[in-house]
C-alpha cells in the first residue's frame, strides 16, 4: 500500500497478473475482497514492527517509485515477445 497525504493506493501484485483466478477477479470487481494477509511473505516482519518505525519500511520503495521511468518497460515487453510470452494486455507507450 502506498500512502499519500490524503490518498492510499493498494498495489496487489497477484491481481495484476494475467491468469489470475477469474472468480477472485469477479469478486474483487464486485466489491468483495478476501485476501489472506497472513500468507503475505513479509507479514510476520510487518506485524512485529513498532508502529512508529513501520513508515520507514517503505521509504525506499516510495523513492524508487518516484523515479520510475515507465517507458523502460517497453524493453522488457519486447524481450518477452521475443520469447513468445503473451503480452497482449500491455499497451505500448
Amino acid at each position: 500500500m502506498l500512502l499519500l497525504e490524503k490518498e492510499a493506493y493498494l498495489i496487489d501484485h497477484e491481481l495484476s497478473l494475467l491468469g489470475t483466478n477469474e472468480k477472485v477477479t469477479e469478486d474483487f470487481l464486485g466489491g468483495n475482497w478476501y485476501y489472506n494477509k497472513e500468507r503475505h511473505i513479509f507479514y510476520k516482519i510487518l506485524k512485529k514492527g513498532r508502529k512508529n518505525s513501520k513508515i520507514c519500511y517503505f521509504e525506499s520503495f516510495s523513492e524508487y517509485l518516484k523515479y520510475l521511468d515507465i517507458y523502460k518497460l517497453n524493453e522488457y515487453i519486447y524481450t518477452l515477445k521475443d520469447y513468445k510470452h503473451n503480452v497482449e494486455e500491455y499497451k505500448n507507450y
